[in-house]
């Protein structure tokens, strides 16, 4: 992977617990796609998780992952251990995370549906152009 792993899509999970908590640049995103570099990650995760408990409480306060904020920093990491160990990001590397295509929402299962129902498989805002197998293996390991 000298050049990098090609395009990179991340849905569900990794659309959740970057996106959708705002963690790069502190406005979450409910729906949609979001252009993220693994460097961009890691600093918005070493910023999270170096947040003290009330802190984390006060951040999420009002909002879906009120409850839960606790966990957001473990979920963070993973993300950013996964796009670096399992799939070679480097830090300047892009991803796209996404949790939307074409105006219809991913799950794992609608996702497998598209890919399969799709002549040429289905697109994401930020991967256009990429095709080949890099973004037919990220569009099937999303579901897309």
């Amino acid at each position: 992977l000298a050049d990098g792993p090609g395009p990179v899509l991340a849905c569900s999970y990794g659309f959740d617990r970057t996106a959708a908590i705002g963690l790069v640049d502190g406005s979450p995103l409910a729906r949609g796609a979001r252009r993220v570099t693994l460097g961009a990650l890691e600093a918005g995760a070493r910023r999270l998780c170096g947040l003290p408990e009330e802190g984390l409480a006060a951040l999420y306060n009002g909002t879906k992952h009120e409850g839960k904020a606790h966990l957001l920093c473990g979920d963070a990491s993973y993300v950013v251990a996964f796009f670096r160990a399992a799939l070679g990001l480097r830090a300047e590397d892009e991803a796209v995370v996404a949790n939307e295509v074409q105006g219809t929402e991913v799950v794992w299962t609608l996702g497998a549906l598209m890919q399969l129902a799709t002549p040429g498989g289905a697109r994401v805002d930020g991967l256009e152009g990429a095709g080949g197998e890099a973004e037919a293996a990220s569009a099937a390991a999303c579901g897309v």
